[in-house]
């Protein structure tokens, strides 16, 4: 009925099938805004769409529209362009939104940093102190025998303590039960960040993870070669990561200069029939790369393109990786991200999934998959879906994990 009305409102002033005058897309856009009839408005530039009208009302109406009709791709187009024109706080504060529902967070905060206080405190206020809630939780399955299945959970908050500060809290555990041996890793995180101008943000962080081990193998025997005698291993580690990063928006470009420091104390003792001991030492790691990433300008800006460069070197080696990733907007409300990083016998965290590798005897090399999908402003369930390739200097322990994790993120 509405596309209707503005059928007969457009036959009735001469202008259906003809070109439109700036002042009649003017009186009929904002005649229909007012009305907030948001399918007229559509309906408006469908039958004026080769026209090259572009103007900062008449984008922002549209966006207006097309936001309410929760199609926050045609939003996103509409308002990206009204702030081209003007870069008016009603239009970055629906960008905002915009991308808040889309599950573009990081988007989000770019556009946040772009707002004046007085929008910043509403939206601090509508966000209040905790402004999300996330838990995760899933299963690692190995293909051998000898190494067992991980159990995964998980909590993480973030908070918005005012217009430039925000961090992020979490606890998780890990546990895996094998044949013959038995590890529990227990961690916390807390990774702050503060906006600056210009797009620029400064981000820090500290991880902490303790590992409690028990294992009994069967060792050679020292006395008999032909014989093997059983080892009892006890060992308690903790684990400590630093992190420090800059990064800035360069439009479609987004770089990241990062940097973490790594320490394992290991605090462990042996007991067989033959001996007994304790084993006590440090290990230092120092991680420095860069991520950067590119907005493809197809398709609405569904597709970004991205790596993570970074070397890692101990007092024994150093390594340089690549881990490429790769992201996409399937629809408004389900988003897709995949990476692949290889972490060759070192410390290493995965900032963004928030765990701690904390064996730096293994390699790894490891594929995920993050979906998300957006169920309203407040509810987002997160599936993700990993494959690892686990080689051990021991070939009868190298394995596979399919990892299998579900989440649910509440907004406040």
């Amino acid at each position: 009925m509405q596309r209707l009305v503005c059928f007969f409102l457009l036959l009735a002033t001469g202008l259906y099938a003809q070109e439109f005058t700036f002042n009649q897309v003017e009186t009929q856009s904002l005649a229909l805004y007012e009305k907030s009839d948001w399918n007229g408005l559509i309906s408006l530039e469908q039958s004026i769409k080769n026209q090259k009208i572009d103007y900062h009302y008449y984008n922002v109406r549209l966006g207006v529209a097309y936001f309410n009709l929760k199609n926050y791709y045609g939003a996103e187009k509409y308002f990206v362009q009204a702030i081209k024109n003007n870069s008016t706080d009603f239009a970055l504060e629906y960008l905002y939104w915009t991308y808040i529902n889309l599950g573009q967070l990081n988007r989000a905060k770019e556009i946040h940093g772009q707002l004046s206080d007085e929008v910043r405190k509403k939206i601090l206020n509508e966000n209040k102190y905790i402004e999300s809630v996330y838990l995760e939780g899933g299963v690692k399955f190995s293909n051998n025998y000898l190494k067992g299945n991980l159990e995964y959970a998980s909590v993480s908050v973030a908070h918005r303590v005012n217009n430039r500060f925000t961090f992020v809290s979490g606890a998780g555990a890990i546990l895996q039960k094998s044949l013959h041996d038995k590890v529990d890793q227990y961690q916390y995180n807390i990774f702050p960040s503060y906006y600056l101008k210009n797009r620029y943000t400064v981000n820090a962080g500290f991880m902490y993870a303790y590992n409690k081990f028990i294992g009994d193998h069967r060792i050679p025997s020292k006395t008999n070669i032909n014989q093997t005698v059983n080892n009892h291993t006890d060992a308690k580690i903790n684990n400590m990561a630093y992190h420090i990063a800059v990064s800035k928006q360069y439009k479609r470009l987004y770089s990241e200069l990062y940097g973490f420091y790594l320490q394992q104390n290991f605090n462990g003792t042996y007991e067989n029939v033959e001996e007994s001991g304790k084993v006590k030492f440090t290990a230092k790691t120092y991680i420095f790369g860069a991520n950067i990433s590119y907005v493809l300008p197809l398709m609405q800006n569904r597709f970004v393109l991205g790596s993570m460069l970074f070397s890692a070197s101990d007092s024994n080696t150093k390594n340089f990786f690549v881990a490429p990733y790769f992201s996409a907007r399937i629809t408004p409300k389900l988003f897709m991200k995949t990476i692949y990083y290889p972490v060759n016998k070192t410390l290493f965290v995965d900032k963004e999934a928030g765990i701690f590798f904390t064996n730096n005897n293994l390699q790894i090399d490891r594929i995920a998959s993050i979906w998300t999908w957006t169920i309203s402003k407040k509810w987002q369930l997160v599936g993700t879906y990993s494959h690892e390739n686990i080689i051990s200097d021991l070939p009868h322990l190298s394995h596979h994990l399919n990892s299998c994790f579900a989440g649910v993120n509440y907004t406040f």
